[in-house]
């Protein structure tokens, strides 16, 4: 049975918007209760809506013995992602550390030429470089290699571990459907937290009024994940890669609006910079 619900290029849109809508909403609370209890409600809100997912729209699928250690791999890249990108975002501002590591991009690019044997236009290696510039102005103050933005630390952290994640995806792909995918590694990355939290002996500052709007991000962004696989699967990982390289610069708007956060008009430029590199990199 084909799940794709909706048209082509409606994935892809779903996708991108909710990338770039859903740290929004856990903004506050990392700022207010800090990453440790914000990422573990986050996950655990995930598990639910995953698994659920899975058991509505498909059927569990057993991973070989040849997936289990890209798959292990790929959960433990992921958890060390996704702490360094909430700390990210907790010491700097989403209008830098989102775009910034939305160049993920270039390290599947890489992956793809070293990994895949695959081949790059000279438009693609033009991308490539305009994104890089683009990451550069946006996480140097003072264009210094010395003085990096607040949060750009961590955010190169995710940067690498993402670009890892999303790469090793496609490799899991080839045997797991999106439904199983998406419950492995969430799940995975859960426990992982959960593991982390209990070995460091980490205090949690609990806020529950805070509970709806982490809810709130772990919904979008499940469905923003499901909306990336499938689009693949609909209309290409090249076209999905397009529409995908705007959630950055969706980002920095929602941002501006809804945080009133302000960045200098280089950085906006070096947004566009990076978004126009993506885009030209999801063109064959």
């Amino acid at each position: 049975m084909s799940w794709f619900f909706l048209a082509s290029f409606e994935y892809a849109i779903l996708a991108l918007l909710g990338f770039g809508s859903t740290n929004l909403f856990v903004k506050k609370p990392l700022e207010k209760l800090g990453t440790d209890f914000t990422i573990l409600v986050r996950y655990f809100f995930a598990f639910i809506l995953t698994l659920a997912a899975l058991l509505i729209f498909s059927k569990i699928q057993l991973p070989s013995s040849n997936m289990i250690p890209f798959l292990a791999a790929n959960i433990l890249i992921g958890t060390i992602a996704i702490l360094a990108l909430y700390k990210a975002m907790k010491e700097g501002k989403l209008s830098i550390v989102l775009p910034f590591s939305s160049a993920h991009v270039l390290i599947v690019l890489l992956f793809g030429i070293f990994v895949f044997h695959e081949t790059l236009s000279i438009t693609q290696l033009a991308g490539a470089g305009i994104g890089l510039i683009g990451a550069l102005v946006i996480a140097l103050q003072r264009f210094e290699f010395k003085n990096f933005e607040k949060g750009i630390s961590p955010a190169i952290i995710t940067l690498v571990g993402w670009g890892f994640y999303f790469s090793i995806l496609k490799i899991l792909s080839q045997e797991l459907d999106p439904f199983n995918i998406i419950f492995y590694s969430e799940t995975g990355i859960f426990i992982c937290l959960l593991v982390y939290f209990v070995l460091t002996r980490r205090k949690l500052d609990i806020g529950f009024s805070e509970i709806p709007s982490i809810g709130i991000a772990s919904i979008i962004s499940t469905i923003a994940i499901l909306a990336y696989n499938f689009s693949i699967g609909s209309i290409g990982i090249a076209l999905t890669a397009f529409f995908y390289s705007g959630n950055s610069a969706l980002s920095v708007i929602l941002s501006r609006i809804f945080l009133k956060e302000q960045i200098p008009k280089i950085k906006y430029l070096a947004v566009v910079g990076i978004v126009a590199g993506l885009m030209l990199i999801a063109l064959v």
